[in-house]
């Protein structure tokens, strides 16, 4: 049973989509809210064995035995959250938890949700209003620490956030970061190439200058067959040219080539 339910799972699928079936076509958005909340309440059917998992619907049942691994790998910490705030809202024996249950029968043209997402985020909105377990100084933006001395660590989530925008807006940020990073890093290594370059090619250009500011110096060099040879390897039909200043700036280049694939080397 386990290995013929691994092999139903949707490859390169992550979070609760690859670990469930997709909703039935012919389910009601209140059917799969029903389904939402039985999964959420038996913690994604963690730990059960084949045998109780065959009772459970095809579309209600996980395609593998949740084991730890697979808990942690599907089911994340804010699919939990979500799933807890809409049982919260659904069950709820007031009022609003009665609108709340109408609105998943109805259309969005008369008032229902419409989407799941719309529904997520009525579930939040009730919950962050009604429930006693929401910390209204813990979940906006106000730096520093709580009246009760404790660290804010919800600093940046805005009011209006909901589980969903908030974790996107913190991954963006992330990426950005990382980014800038890299940026930063591929600039701090330009510098200290620049820096090793000027450090090691300078004193050498400036000895080879001196060699070289004797009349005919640079020529008589690059008339050796040695260097002659080296240049042209680089250079298809490389002549040496006969004025001084080409010459040197020639010599030049080459002790600086030399330099440069001796610096990569290293």
């Amino acid at each position: 049973m386990a290995s013929a339910m691994i092999n139903n799972n949707v490859g390169g699928k992550t979070g609760v989509s690859g670990l469930f079936a997709p909703r039935k076509k012919d389910d009601s958005l209140h059917d799969h809210v029903r389904v939402l909340m039985q999964r959420q309440k038996n913690n994604f059917f963690k730990g059960m064995d084949d045998e109780n998992l065959r009772r459970l619907p095809e579309h209600v049942r996980p395609r593998m035995p949740v084991t730890d691994d697979v808990y942690r790998t599907y089911v994340t910490k804010s699919v939990r959250s979500r799933c807890s705030k809409l049982v919260y809202a659904y069950e709820a024996v007031e009022p609003w938890g009665a609108e709340f249950r109408e609105k998943l029968d109805k259309s969005k043209g008369d008032g229902g949700f419409g989407t799941l997402e719309a529904t997520f985020m009525e579930a939040e909105r009730l919950w962050r209003e009604y429930s006693p377990a929401y910390k209204r100084c813990r979940a906006v933006v106000k730096p520093g620490k709580l009246p009760d001395g404790r660290r804010n660590i919800r600093r940046t989530r805005l009011p209006e956030d909901n589980e969903t925008t908030y974790r996107k807006r913190l991954r963006e940020t992330r990426e950005t970061e990382a980014a800038n990073n890299e940026e930063r890093a591929v600039e701090d290594r330009h510098i200290d190439q620049s820096i090793i370059l000027w450090q090691t090619l300078r004193p050498v250009i400036h000895a080879l200058g001196k060699r070289l500011s004797k009349r005919g110096a640079a020529t008589r060099e690059l008339q050796d067959e040695g260097v002659r040879q080296e240049i042209a390897s680089h250079l298809d039909g490389y002549s040496p040219p006969r004025d001084s200043i080409s010459a040197l700036l020639d010599r030049v280049m080459l002790e600086f080539q030399r330099e440069i694939l001796s610096s990569a080397q290293n």
